[in-house]
């Protein structure tokens, strides 16, 4: 519909659409040449997970690096551990000293003066075959009062320079009773040696946690 004015009808503001008039050319912005072609991989969206791969990689080197310090506490562990049980062994143990004593000669030890004369026994009925048989005379001499009340039995041992020991046992006790400061008391030890050894073994006395006396022959 139409209205007119006064220079004649006015056009329609509406278009009329003819199937057969020819259409405006599509601009080059709206050519298909100019569409963007269909993308082949669409960018991951934000906070979306990441490919296996790499996750397994990560993983992979996170387990190996949390491995690693496994192993590396468990060595200071065990280090530091060592340490101390060898610094306790070593205060609750310290390491033997050996005082070698001359043939005949006297040694102070804990307070107390020490002798000790061995001489090698006539062999006996019943004697293991290839031994013989040693007898120490221990003098003890205690050098105060005190030393004699705090006396205690001492422990006796038979040695070779090669490192071998033998038992040697008390014939008897002496108690810090029998003890008089000054005086000396006896004590007799005997032992069992290889019979080659008769007159180079010799008498060890452990009296002391810092030192033992050893009766040269």
């Amino acid at each position: 519909m139409s209205t007119t004015g006064p220079d004649g009808p006015a056009p329609d503001a509406r278009e009329t659409f003819d199937a057969f008039s020819p259409r405006t050319k599509p601009s080059a912005a709206t050519a298909p040449s100019a569409w963007e072609p269909f993308p082949t991989s669409a960018p991951l969206p934000s906070g979306a997970p990441e490919p296996a791969g790499p996750r397994r990689w990560r993983g992979a080197l996170r387990a190996v690096a949390m491995l690693v310090a496994a192993v590396a506490l468990v060595a200071v562990t065990v280090g530091v551990q060592w340490w101390d049980r060898t610094k306790w062994v070593a205060e609750r143990y310290p390491a033997e000293v050996v005082k070698d004593v001359p043939a005949g000669g006297t040694a102070t030890l804990g307070g107390i003066v020490w002798k000790a004369t061995v001489s090698v026994m006539p062999a006996t009925a019943g004697q293991i075959a290839g031994t013989t048989s040693l007898e120490a005379t221990v003098e003890v001499t205690p050098l105060s009062e005190q030393d004699a009340d705090q006396y205690h039995s001492p422990r006796f041992s038979v040695r070779d320079r090669a490192g071998h020991t033998w038992v040697a046992r008390t014939a008897g006790t002496l108690t810090s009773l029998d003890l008089e400061p000054g005086k000396p008391s006896r004590i007799t030890v005997v032992a069992a040696v290889p019979a080659g050894l008769a007159d180079t073994a010799e008498l060890v006395l452990d009296y002391s946690p810092t030192e033992t006396l050893r009766f040269v022959r």
